[in-house]
């Protein structure tokens, strides 16, 4: 998994990273000029010397904090970057929104099933037949409503056909209509 990670990082300045191969010659010289820091003096055992403890294990970790914190400040000067490694594909489709509307009105019981039931129906019908726009089509044009008349019947030679046209007669707005928010 990290293996995957590192894979994918990039450098944006790779003209420092070669500064991380000073850091061993560092430790070297350190450790090669040890004998040169210390004061001498003779004594006639070095029983006390050799003992190990706690100070004596950690002399040297001030030299490791300063290699680790030099060793990260070089690779955040090489300024490390994830790619992005995509793949896009390019393909045609139909952007379609289907918009239901859920209120109260769609579930009158005017006709059976109710309306929400045929709205959801022909959105099924609709996604079985593959979205298939030009069925969508013939369907909306075959159906009764879309069928009904945009005027009233002017002549008024049959009074029943008078509640079957698709517009609404105009009238006032009453005053709870015009209350309501």
């Amino acid at each position: 998994m990290i293996y995957e990670w590192l894979q994918n990082i990039e450098f944006r300045n790779v003209w420092v990273l070669p500064f991380l191969g000073m850091l061993p010659v560092l430790a070297f010289l350190y450790f090669r000029t040890e004998r040169n820091r210390h004061a001498s003096m003779h004594v006639s055992t070095i029983r006390t010397f050799t003992v190990r403890n706690f100070k004596n294990t950690l002399l040297h970790l001030p030299l490791w904090l300063r290699l680790l914190a030099m060793g990260c400040i070089i690779l955040a000067l090489a300024r490390p970057q994830t790619r992005n490694v995509q793949n896009r594909t390019r393909g045609e489709g139909i952007d379609i929104v289907l918009c239901m509307d859920v209120s109260g009105s769609m579930l009158s019981r005017d006709f059976y099933p109710d309306r929400l039931s045929v709205a959801k129906e022909v959105a099924e019908d609709f996604v079985r037949s593959g979205y298939d726009v030009q069925k969508l089509v013939r369907w909306i044009c075959n159906s009764d409503a879309y069928q009904l008349r945009s005027t009233a019947n002017a002549t008024k030679d049959d009074e029943n056909t008078e509640q079957f046209f698709a517009r609404m007669p105009l009238k006032p707005l009453s005053a709870g209509q015009i209350g309501r928010r």
